[in-house]
């Protein structure tokens, strides 16, 4: 018999989130923040861009900040220096 498996936190977050805000999102395949969310998207995931510089990605339109998303987000991730990240 093998070992016990524990449940991962952050692996059952995964599980049930569906819609996920990606803060700092740019329009340039060339980016990180494009080819992550590129990829969450092919995975079955809904991608909510929040930049203020565009207007839309990856077929979805963009908003200027978290407080702008008129639907529930499950998850936020942050594309952004540390320094230009406020709570």
């Amino acid at each position: 018999m093998g070992p016990v498996s524990q449940s991962d936190p952050i692996t059952e977050l995964l599980k049930r989130a569906k819609t996920i805000a990606v803060v700092g999102l740019s329009d340039s395949p060339l980016r990180p923040s494009h080819g992550v969310s590129a990829y969450m998207q092919t995975h079955g995931y809904r991608i909510i861009p929040v930049n203020p510089r565009i207007r839309e990605v990856l077929g979805e339109p963009a908003y200027s900040s978290l407080l702008e998303v008129p639907e529930k987000i499950d998850i936020v991730n942050i594309f952004r220096r540390p320094e230009f990240v406020r709570s």
